[in-house]
């Protein structure tokens, strides 16, 4: 559930001047009926805090073969962020990422975390 938290922290902490979300998993489809648990877990979907993260410099780390999303739907989440400062990045794996995702974090916060 990293990917959710971070969502979610980076909406609500305004000291965070940029962010980067990996394989945060769109929670809402529209038309569907949720079970108890899968309503519950709706309460904190991505989609929810997507326009609060407008114009923030955000890294979305995703990846093509996910268990939990398609690329399709992670396309669909990230488009819900307002502003040009985001950008995404699709790594051919499942939820768990390559090491590669590492280097690509230290780059981005370096490049908009300059003092």
């Amino acid at each position: 559930m990293g990917g959710v938290a971070a969502t979610r922290l980076v909406a609500v902490e305004p000291r965070l001047k940029a962010g980067v979300i990996c394989v945060a998993p769109p929670m809402i489809k529209p038309g569907s009926v949720f079970s108890a648990t899968r309503a519950r877990l709706a309460a904190i979907a991505p989609e929810i805090e997507a326009r609060t993260l407008a114009d923030r410099p955000l890294l979305f780390l995703m990846a093509r073969h996910d268990i939990y999303f398609s690329a399709e739907e992670a396309e669909g989440l990230i488009a819900l962020v307002p502003g040009s400062a985001k950008r995404v990045k699709f790594f051919e794996s499942g939820h768990i990422l390559p090491h590669a995702y590492i280097n690509d974090t230290v780059s981005w916060f370096s490049q908009h975390l300059k003092p």
